[in-house]
């Protein structure tokens, strides 16, 4: 495997998304049950409507857009590149209600007061200190009036591994 060198973590995922497996772009290697287990989470902690227009900024691998697919009115997921774009595009490429933008976290590109519900999980941690506050104002810009933000946990740590099932 080749050394890339990288000056932003928006380059790693960049060259992430030409990856043999899509999963890459979830940031947590392998661990393709451990994104599906805190996709889950999230959708029981924001309690998605079928009226509900919802945006999941740095939608990773798309995981969560793919499991409320058809159960919200609008799922709209945010990445930085359009290599990622395009990736991500082919494995939701037959759902009705997905959509994928190009943004960030500080600049989604999307229309102000359109989500119910905006997801940013493991994305802050890459948004420089300076621009943390620039994200949470366009957070609170494409949310709703009584919308929910829901801020989330860090990639690399294992959620799953005191579970017992």
């Amino acid at each position: 495997m080749p050394i890339l060198k990288c000056k932003t973590h928006i380059e790693v995922y960049e060259h992430r998304a030409y990856a043999k497996d899509s999963h890459e772009l979830s940031g947590r290697g392998n661990k393709k049950y451990l994104t599906k287990f805190i996709s889950h989470n999230i959708l029981n902690e924001v309690k998605p409507k079928k009226i509900d227009k919802i945006v999941d900024i740095g939608c990773g691998d798309g995981t969560l857009l793919k499991i409320i697919n058809g159960n919200t009115k609008t799922a709209i997921g945010v990445l930085p590149t359009k290599a990622e774009i395009t990736r991500i595009g082919l494995d939701i490429k037959n759902t009705d209600n997905v959509n994928l933008f190009q943004g960030t976290a500080q600049c989604t590109s999307i229309k102000p007061n359109i989500a119910d519900i905006v997801i940013c999980n493991g994305v802050l941690m890459y948004v420089g200190n300076e621009e943390i506050d620039l994200a949470l104002k366009e957070m609170a810009r494409i949310t709703k009036k009584g919308g929910k933000v829901f801020l989330g946990e860090i990639p690399s740590i294992d959620e799953y591994k005191h579970k017992e099932f």
